[in-house]
């Protein structure tokens, strides 16, 4: 078992590593930078290239991913282009929240599973077997965000 976690996490490290350099380049190739979002379509391009030179834009996109990376390991994970707050108080405020919705939810699944599946284990093959069967493979097979889409309609805007 331990051999079987090693090796998984050894599959996960250069893992995340290309993931990381890929969604880096697609960010690079993408139009304009951050210097331009952060001062606006509307600023002169001298404005720009200072905001771009402090920032270190101007380097080679694969030194500013090894600068990054460093950043990183060290703590440091940049400031929201929002508002300016550190992005990491901004987790520590959302990640208690999104943990908790997380378990509220996994219980309800597992309660829910539970008891459904006892139903249809004490009904097998009825009518009451076939219709919770066939709404759970339902509810397995439609996409998630069309589920949210669907909830959102009902419970914002029918309700």
């Amino acid at each position: 078992m331990i051999t079987y976690i090693l090796r998984r996490f050894l599959i996960f490290i250069p893992m995340i590593l290309f993931l990381s350099i890929l969604i880096f380049l697609v960010l690079e190739l993408g139009p304009g930078d951050v210097a331009t979002y952060m001062l606006g379509p509307e600023q002169d391009v001298e404005q720009v290239a200072r905001l771009q030179e402090a920032l270190g834009l101007n380097s080679p996109w694969h030194i500013r991913y090894i600068n990054w990376v460093l950043e990183i390991l060290k703590g440091n994970w940049g400031h929201s282009m929002l508002d300016g707050t550190p992005v990491r108080s901004l987790l520590a405020v959302r990640i208690p929240r999104t943990l908790n919705l997380m378990l509220l939810s996994m219980f309800i699944a597992i309660v829910f599973g539970v008891v459904l599946g006892v139903v249809t284990a004490m009904h097998q093959y009825s009518f009451i077997d076939n219709s919770l069967t066939t709404f759970g493979l339902l509810g397995i097979s439609i996409p998630p965000f069309f589920i949210g889409l669907i909830a959102i309609s009902i419970f914002s805007i029918k309700l």
